[in-house]
């Protein structure tokens, strides 16, 4: 179950790198779109809060948390 939501989380993060990695906008300034995206981007964060242990795990579940915390870290 743990490799599912990882590969989970590591395809959301793929589909919408271009917009995740853009600079954060003030979400008043911003439109719809945008403050969706800036939503995700926090959730995301929120969520690898809780999930950061994993990179800790030894085989393939360390290295995909790994991948995934690489990514999240890229974020503006």
């Amino acid at each position: 179950h743990i490799m599912v939501g990882l590969h989970w989380v590591q395809s959301v993060i793929r589909k919408w790198w271009p917009e995740l990695s853009k600079a954060e906008k003030r979400l008043q300034d911003s439109c719809s779109e945008d403050r969706n995206i800036d939503i995700m981007k926090q959730r995301l964060k929120d969520l690898w809060k809780e999930g950061s242990q994993l990179c800790l795990v030894p085989g393939s579940v360390g290295e995909l948390a790994k991948a995934i915390k690489a990514h999240l870290s890229q974020m503006s």
